[in-house]
């Protein structure tokens, strides 16, 4: 069985970073596949290997846009 603390914390952490407001806003999976030009299915092994931070809530995964914005930028630099 899962810790929910533990999962908290690590959802929190990168959080805590942050003194942007921006940490507080999220994108639904479909902005972030439209986004990253990547399909549903690289979006969940993206979850699954922790590429991509998210948090569940009502079914629905969401992303922090910084860490969005922070993927993109990482992808531009390595090219």
């Amino acid at each position: 069985m899962k810790d929910p603390n533990s999962e908290l914390n690590n959802l929190i952490s990168p959080m805590n970073k942050l003194d942007d407001a921006s940490a507080y806003e999220f994108y639904e999976s479909h902005n972030v596949m439209r986004l990253l030009k990547i399909s549903e299915s690289t979006l969940y092994r993206y979850r699954k290997q922790k590429l991509i931070a998210y948090t569940k809530l009502g079914g629905k995964y969401l992303y922090p846009k910084i860490s969005i914005k922070n993927l993109i930028h990482k992808a531009m630099n390595q090219q």
